[in-house]
This record gives structure tokens, sequence and C-alpha cells, in this order.
């Protein structure tokens, strides 16, 4: 931090700064004056030691010399100046023509992923370096310095004329030109959909006959030459999964007994309250993107990741500060290709055109379990089901009769209506002990007094 901001920070706490070495200090007239006028005197030395620092690259750049940074691709440093490595210029000259012969960067990846040819670190070129290469006039025997153009010292690896042609040619495969307007776009899981290799999915449109459109989300993976088509989906309709993403997340937050999970730790009155509200709660677009994290999607599987902490925010209209988790909503879906037109289809349930595709299960490990273990497993649950019984009996009624009718099935509570006195309670008891999740139980096992008193009150 500069020494002018510590000075900052002592004067906001009231504290004061005595030099030892220099006979001044914050505390009087005197040592303010003499301190700012150190570091006016300070801050002017770095200034000056700038310009002059800016100045000698300048100075360098028009004589021709390489001024600093990684010696480019293709050459070597010798005494400030560029010299052509013959090891590695190789890979420069087949960059550039086989750019002008393939048209396309994305093209240009593939190719030379599959022959090997890789940068000096022996890492795969990305586009990202190949458009800076293809662009690079030192290769054509300049050197440039802050927009400005010099001869260099260096021998031209790429002629002028060939520079020139991919220029040209990167110029008309550009998307946006300065006269181009990017749209935004509207597409819902924007930025939140990938595959199961951690490509992402990206926006795109195609006109059909008649000037239909049609949305898609296309493969990045494969965009960019990374994978190719056999290895991951291409591209997936973009109404087919907006609508099943946010079908089931309707669904799955207006389900009381999933929510009544993620506000375990409020008092039982409350959460009957919260869990009534969110039954008249509309759903929408903007409460879709801000409760999900991201969408994983591969040929036989989706998954939905949703934030722990915006489902508790949009539930309870409260901050959560607590360390946020991702709550994993899977689902078996089959991804066809279209034998036609080579499109990729996509088939969920609730939306049209869409199937669910059930996992097969399995009964080899059931069979090879022995019967202790399932005995064990037995007497666990009835241990955890009498520990949830207990603490049940301890809450205030009127608390346990308003969360049932929140979280119970209208047959529960016709049936339980139709109890009375003791048989009632022993009824309620068990319904909502076998419903409530284990976090409303785990929170005062060791003080169920103070926890009553809070549903009380």
């Amino acid at each position: 931090m500069d020494f002018s901001k510590i000075v900052e920070v002592f004067d906001n706490h009231s504290t004061s700064f005595v030099s030892i070495t220099q006979h001044f200090n914050t505390t009087t007239s005197m040592g303010r004056l003499t301190l700012n006028i150190l570091l006016s005197f300070a801050q002017f030395e770095r200034e000056v030691t700038g310009e002059r620092i800016r100045d000698k690259f300048a100075a360098s750049a028009k004589k021709g010399l390489w001024i600093t940074g990684a010696t480019p691709l293709g050459y070597k440093k010798d005494n400030g100046a560029l010299v052509e490595d013959t090891e590695q210029s190789w890979k420069i000259q087949t960059i550039f023509g086989k750019y002008l012969e393939l048209k396309s960067v994305a093209k240009l990846k593939f190719y030379l992923d599959e022959n090997e040819v890789h940068t000096r670190s022996d890492k795969k070129f990305s586009k990202g370096n190949l458009y800076h290469l293809l662009s690079n006039k030192v290769y054509i025997g300049k050197i440039t310095k802050d927009n400005n153009i010099y001869e260099g010292k260096h021998d031209a690896i790429i002629s002028t004329e060939i520079f020139e042609q991919v220029q040209k040619l990167l110029q008309a495969n550009s998307i946006c030109t300065p006269t181009t307007k990017r749209k935004s776009s509207n597409a819902l899981l924007q930025g939140k959909i990938f595959d199961d290799k951690g490509n992402c999915f990206s926006p795109s449109r195609s006109t059909g006959r008649g000037g239909k459109i049609y949305n898609y989300y296309i493969n990045q993976g494969i965009k960019q030459g990374k994978y190719d088509k056999t290895q991951c989906l291409t591209r997936i309709p973009a109404k087919q999964i907006e609508d099943f993403v946010f079908n089931e997340l309707n669904t799955f937050i207006h389900n009381t007994k999933s929510m009544q999970k993620i506000i375990a730790n409020k008092p039982l009155n409350l959460q009957a309250k919260l869990l009534t509200n969110l039954q008249n709660f509309e759903f929408n677009r903007d409460s879709m993107r801000n409760v999900l994290s991201k969408v994983i999607i591969d040929n036989n599987c989706t998954e939905l990741l949703l934030s722990k902490n915006k489902l508790y925010e949009l539930i309870t209209s409260e901050t959560s500060f607590s360390k946020d988790e991702n709550i994993s909503l899977k689902f078996n879906i089959k991804i066809t290709q279209c034998s036609q037109k080579g499109n990729t289809m996509l088939k969920a349930p609730g939306v049209a055109g869409l199937k669910v595709v059930p996992t097969a299960t399995s009964n080899s490990s059931a069979k090879s379990a022995t019967n202790e273990k399932y005995q064990k497993e037995y007497q666990a649950k009835l241990a955890e089901q009498s520990k949830k019984l207990e603490a049940v009996k301890s809450y205030d009624k009127a608390a346990r009769l308003e969360l049932a009718n929140v979280i119970l099935t209208s047959e529960q509570i016709t049936e339980i209506k139709g109890l009375s006195g003791e048989e009632q309670d022993v009824k309620l008891n068990e319904a909502l002990a076998a419903t409530l999740s284990d976090e409303t139980f785990a929170l005062d096992f060791n003080n169920i007094k103070s926890f009553q008193y809070k549903v009380i009150n």
C-alpha cells in the first residue's frame, strides 16, 4: 500500500506516525508539512522514472530493436535484435500458409493439433494465440510501439504479400465489424448450460424457409475445434431445453417438502407461514436465472445445480451469510440426433415432443447384500424415527398443526382431524416425524427447551 494511504488509515483511526530516524511526527503541523513534502518529491521521482523508461522503449523501437516481453515464436534474441530461429520459424510459415488454405482459424487449430504442431513450450495453440500470430507485423520485419510502426533490424519470415492476404481474410471472417452492433441475447440459459466436458453452450440462431427463425445452443468446444462432433453434443434446440429446465425448477420450488429443508433452521410456525406464501409465488425467468447455478447436459443425463443460498433468499427475503452449496437435481434424459438433418433433439418430461427415458436398475447389489446389513439399516431407521418422534413431542402443538397443514397431504390431514385427544396427538407426531427433514431435528437435540421457546414466541 502507498505510504500516503497508510497515513490516511492512521488518521481515520486517530493514530499518529512518529519517525525514529528522522525528526518529525504527524502529531504536529510541522511534522505533517514535512511528511507531505517528502511524499510529493517521492511521487515526482516515480513519474520522472516512468517517463524515462517509456522514452527509452520508444527510442529502441525507432531503432528497430525488440524492446521487452517474450520473444515472438520463430525468433530468438541477440543483443536486443531479433534473429530467425530456424527450429521454430517453419511453424510460423505453416500457420500462415495453412490459414490461407483452410480459411478458418478453428480448422487451422484442428490441423495443428492433429499434426502435433505445438508452441515453443510444447503446448497446443489456442485460437487466441493463432489470431495474435496471424496479425503480428513482426513477421514481416516491422516493430510496433504505441500504434506506431517502425522498420525492424530483423529479417522477415513471411512475405508482405502473404501477410496482406491473411489480413484481408481475417477481416472478411470477422463477425463484428466497426459498423456492426451486437444484439443482446434473450437466451434464458446463456452462460448457464455446459456439457459433461465443461464446454459452454452459447445461443445461436438460423433462418429457415419462409423466414422462420430457429434458436439453438451451440457447443463452443466443437466450434473452437477442441473436440469433434463424435465426442460431444453439437447443438440443442433452445425452446425445448429452456421449457424443460423452467418447468422442473417451477415444480421443485413449489414442492413444500423440498423447500422446507432449506428453511429448516426457522421456527416451525414461521416455516408454515413462509411455505404457504411460497405456494402463491409466481416463478418467472428472472427468478429461474437467479437460483440456477448451472445446467450440465450429456447424452443420457441432465443435471440442474441450484444455489441453496439463493433459494433461501427467495423463500425468506433474507440474505444468507452461510457458505453457499449447490443442490443437484438429476434427470435421466435421452438426447438423439435427427437422421435427416443432423439436428440434436432433446427428449424430456413435460415438454412437447419430449419423453423420459428411465434408467435401467440392477438388483445385483441387493442380492449380494447380507441379511445382517439390512437388519442394521432397519434398526438404525427405527432409532432415527424414535429420535424424531421425541423431538416432535416437545414442540408446541399449535405450531405442529400449523406446519402440518402445509407439508402433509390432504389425506393425512383429513385422517388426523378425524381423530381426537391423545390418539390425534400420536398420529400428528408420527406424520410430522416421518415428513420433516433431518436438519430440523439436528438443531436442538441437546437443547429442546430453547427451541420450543422460539416456536412459542
